[in-house]
């Protein structure tokens, strides 16, 4: 189970938008992310550590080493952030955790069978989840 300290830093790298201004979130990329927040998110999802290194861009030795050291570089917080922030919105438009990381993992009709995970690896296909959610949420036919 997580502590709450690591619960709580995870919640606000999936907050987003309401933690701060632009500025301070900016700043937070730019320090990189640390590792709780990675793992915590990992184990939120659901998945491995092969698999969370692979959504970074990253091969699994260097998000070894990212553990270690204790936090990630500003284009692995970057991506760490986008993941977050998308799970985060799934979350609220499908209802909870569960059916979020299901939706996520799994390929999508809406998506051409793709999933939503690799594609939002790259911001067209991030942009394109968080619209469909948002037809999801506003009930609209996808």
């Amino acid at each position: 189970m997580s502590s709450p300290s690591r619960v709580s830093s995870t919640e606000r790298l999936i907050s987003g938008p309401a933690e701060g201004s632009l500025d301070a979130q900016l700043a937070r990329i730019e320090e990189g992310f640390d590792s709780e927040s990675v793992e915590v998110l990992r184990e939120r999802l659901g998945l491995s550590t092969e698999q969370m290194a692979e959504l970074l861009g990253i091969s699994a030795r260097t998000l070894s080493r990212r553990m270690q050291a204790g936090r990630l570089s500003p284009g692995e917080s970057n991506r760490l952030y986008r993941y977050a922030r998308l799970f985060g919105r799934a979350v609220e438009v499908l209802g909870g955790e569960e059916t979020a990381r299901q939706w996520l993992t799994t390929g999508q009709w809406a998506l051409g069978g793709r999933v939503p995970l690799e594609i939002a690896r790259y911001e067209p296909g991030a942009r394109e989840i968080r619209q469909l959610l948002g037809r999801i949420e506003r009930g609209i036919p996808t």
